[in-house]
């Protein structure tokens, strides 16, 4: 074992695994951890643990060929643990397996162990940034944003993990650190993130938690401090089998370790369910669009308005140290958005940051990436937002309606080789919701477009008077014609594409990050006399 690899001798010490017994080779070596073979390789210890659908056995081969040198394998054999085996892949690569009784039962220690030195009941001294959970149908990904931009304008860095990946915010600048391939990783990922955090100074972070992570236990043996609870609709019944079952995975994060701040949607029924489940020493507070009851803490909307520019309302704070109200904004939109802005701002309150900072830090908030996404400019606003789905374009649709002044305009196709029932339902509800409808592309794949949108046209009845229909196959296009054309009081929602950093044509992903073609048109002054020609029901371009 090489002398300088202490975080791998300390793991092996604690697991009782002979140190010597694996040899002194120099390439038994490890500065990280992980359970995906992906992404393994020369400075990755391999987990190869038993999974409920396949096990990690299986993927050591393929560890090995990424040039992964070493594995922990489980096993549920008490006299195996602690002996090592070589296997040879191929006449070159090879890989030192160590078995290891009950490995999948061991991770959160595993991890604690060789990213903090620390492991069982000294867990709580590893000094890693304080955790926020957030769960509940929607939202998740939007407060877990909100809160890091807000601490981090009140001068406390801060990260947010999740469906966007791991990004640090600090000082109001966001910079991503890397991408996560489930909205909560596992443990492993998860402790292995906390300490790069902790290495750059952040001392909290905001966690989406979703059903599956937290019906997975991913969480378990993670320290939280807060949690959040949403909403609840019906989502993941394929997985969860019963809106009980469903509920009940939400509620498995009052069972977080350390948890004693339980921030809860007074507008949701669910939440007095996540009141009777609470331990007594759980403190609870409460966010709602609507005035509190008396005995509830927490913060609570009056006075919203809407406009091109986003919403404003009055906050009113209510907590056992002080009470508070002030008129704030934010270039958000929708309804649903001064939701979370309040479950935001609850949350962090109930942290114990101040109120006039958390105030001021609101004015300068920007939208979560390309979730309803507000780009302002002198012609019209745009928003850029994900909705691919018939009820998350009818949403985005709805919100954006009461912002609009004057026209708004849907912009928006279909993916290709996939669902061809969703296309006319949602030519449908854009002809619905939106008084211009501009047909475009969205990852065809292999598909051929213009059959796409002749789906998507089947669902479209004849136009009313105001109405307009419009194709133009390139998306860049769609949107720079269609913003030139606009005025100040018009909206324009882009869907379908959100954060997204790529297009997908004929099997090939191409660069395009719709966020930047609408950042940089909408910040441009240059008048473009361009036209496009734009006809009633029946026409195309």
């Amino acid at each position: 074992m090489p002398d300088d690899n202490a975080k791998l001798k300390q793991l092996l010490s604690y697991l009782k695994v002979n140190i010597s017994s694996i040899g002194p080779r120099k390439r038994t070596h490890a500065d990280k951890l992980t359970l995906d073979s992906r992404l393994a390789d020369a400075s990755t210890l391999f987990l190869a643990i038993f999974g409920s659908q396949s096990s990690g056995h299986q993927y050591v081969d393929k560890a090995a060929k990424n040039g992964c040198e070493l594995a922990f394998l489980d096993t549920t054999e008490q006299h195996q643990h602690g002996n090592v085996e070589e296997r040879c892949i191929g006449e070159k690569l090879a890989i030192t397996c160590v078995f290891v009784h009950d490995l999948h039962s061991k991770l959160a220690d595993i991890a604690y162990c060789f990213y903090t030195g620390t492991h069982g009941q000294n867990q709580s001294t590893s000094e890693l940034p304080t955790i926020t959970a957030i769960t509940g149908t929607n939202g998740k990904t939007s407060v877990a944003a909100l809160m890091a931009q807000l601490s981090s304008l009140c001068q406390q860095p801060c990260a947010s993990i999740g469906t966007l990946g791991v990004n640090l915010f600090a000082s109001g600048k966001q910079q991503k650190l890397a991408d996560t391939i489930n909205t909560t990783p596992d443990i492993i990922s998860l402790i292995g993130t906390l300490a790069l955090l902790q290495s750059k100074g952040c001392k909290s972070a905001v966690l989406e938690a979703s059903s599956h992570g937290l019906a997975q236990n991913r969480l378990s043996k993670l320290n939280v401090d807060c949690a959040v609870f949403t909403n609840l609709t019906q989502d993941h019944l394929d997985y969860h089998g019963s809106m009980q079952s469903y509920s009940h995975a939400k509620r498995q994060l009052l069972l977080a370790q350390g948890l004693n701040k339980v921030v809860l949607n007074a507008d949701d029924n669910e939440s007095l369910q996540w009141q009777r489940d609470a331990h007594c020493d759980q403190e609870v507070y409460w966010f709602s669009l609507n005035e509190l009851a008396l005995e509830k803490k927490g913060c609570w909307a009056s006075d919203i308005s809407y406009s091109t520019k986003g919403i404003s309302f009055t906050l009113h704070a209510k907590f056992l140290s002080f009470e508070a109200e002030k008129k704030i904004s934010a270039p958000l939109i929708g309804m649903f958005n001064v939701a979370n802005l309040i479950a935001a701002l609850t949350a962090l309150l109930a942290q114990g940051l101040p109120f006039e900072a958390l105030v001021e830090a609101t004015q300068k908030i920007s939208g979560v990436a390309g979730r309803m996404e507000l780009f302002s400019s002198h012609k019209a606003s745009v928003l850029v937002d994900y909705a691919h789905t018939p009820d998350a374009l009818k949403q985005a649709l709805q919100a954006a309606r009461v912002h609009t002044e004057g026209t708004l305009t849907c912009i928006f196709g279909c993916g290709g080789n996939r669902d061809k029932s969703k296309r006319a339902i949602m030519g449908g509800i854009a002809q619905k919701y939106a008084d211009n409808i501009v047909l475009t592309q969205d990852n065809s794949r292999n598909e051929d477009l213009t059959s796409i949108i002749a789906d998507i046209r089947t669902g479209i009845d004849t136009l009313a008077n105001h109405q307009t229909l419009t194709v133009v196959l390139d998306r860049e296009q769609a949107i720079s014609r269609t913003w030139q054309m606009s005025n100040s009081s018009d909206m324009i929602l882009v869907a379908g594409k959100g954060h997204e950093d790529y297009i997908e044509i004929n099997d090939r992903r191409i660069a395009y990050n719709e966020r930047d073609v609408v950042r940089v048109l909408t910040k441009s002054h240059v008048s473009n006399t361009g036209t496009v020609h734009l006809t009633h029901s029946g026409g195309q371009q």
